[in-house]
């Protein structure tokens, strides 16, 4: 925030909803968004009040007046408020991925070993993917995380959108009262989904299927929960310095 005032930017409705986590290699970092209630930081008071109300800062309910500076301040204290009340609130807050075990078990183990078998033919589909009991109080944040992307992905693939290009790059989370929310971003490398393969790879190599490496095609569904495969394998290995790639499974 003390970034965008001092490029002129006042943003007016800052709040849990309006925050995204972005999932990088060095650790969680928060991103913006919505600036529709924006306005030019200036000195001054402003008079009208533009945001989520319940938000507004004491002075606007007393004065109908605030200022652009001390506002931001206030709502960055409210945010930070309500990320504690509702951690407080959670009997069993998620595990940080770093203290991860170093080879995944269990339900974890099992996921990965349904997405990432190298036989396209052998490999699960979105469909089996969606009926593994995966939800429950013992069930890690990540293992969550890939459940959802699950169904995104099934979703899209319902609608003829094949993505080509997951990773955690291409993952946002959103913070919601409900638990985080998956979003995918950069659809650049996208293409019909359809039957059949494909012969041309668009995307990141080192997450293209084992097919393609050995025969230069790839079908739709396959790579898709070969990709998903490589999200959760990450997500439970971010303190190791290498990173996936196929050609090392």
């Amino acid at each position: 925030m003390a970034d965008l005032h001092s490029k002129g930017v006042f943003h007016r409705d800052l709040k849990l909803q309006n925050l995204l986590i972005e999932c990088t290699w060095l650790g969680p970092r928060v991103r913006i968004i919505d600036f529709g209630c924006g306005a030019v930081s200036r000195p001054g008071t402003f008079s009208y009040f533009s945001g989520t109300d319940i938000y507004a800062p004491p002075e606007y309910h007393q004065e109908y007046t605030y200022s652009a500076v001390q506002r931001p301040g206030g709502r960055l204290g409210r945010c930070f408020m309500n990320c504690c009340d509702k951690m407080n609130r959670d009997p069993s807050p998620p595990k940080d991925i770093r203290e991860q075990l170093h080879i995944p078990h269990g339900l974890q183990k099992d996921f990965l070993q349904a997405c990432l078998t190298e036989i396209p033919e052998d490999r699960i589909t979105l469909d089996q993917l969606k009926t593994i009991p995966g939800s429950g109080p013992k069930t890690s944040s990540e293992l969550m995380l890939a459940f959802q992307l699950v169904g995104a992905m099934a979703d899209l693939h319902s609608k003829g959108v094949f993505h080509r290009d997951l990773k955690l790059q291409n993952l946002l989370i959103e913070c919601t009262w409900l638990g985080p929310r998956v979003r995918i971003i950069d659809f650049g490398c996208g293409a019909v989904s359809r039957p059949g393969t494909f012969s041309y790879f668009s995307g990141t190599d080192i997450y293209a299927p084992p097919e393609y490496h050995q025969e230069y095609t790839y079908s739709a569904v396959p790579t898709t929960v070969w990709q998903i495969g490589a999200v959760l394998y990450e997500l439970l290995r971010q303190n190791e310095q290498r990173p996936f790639s196929t050609k090392d499974i």
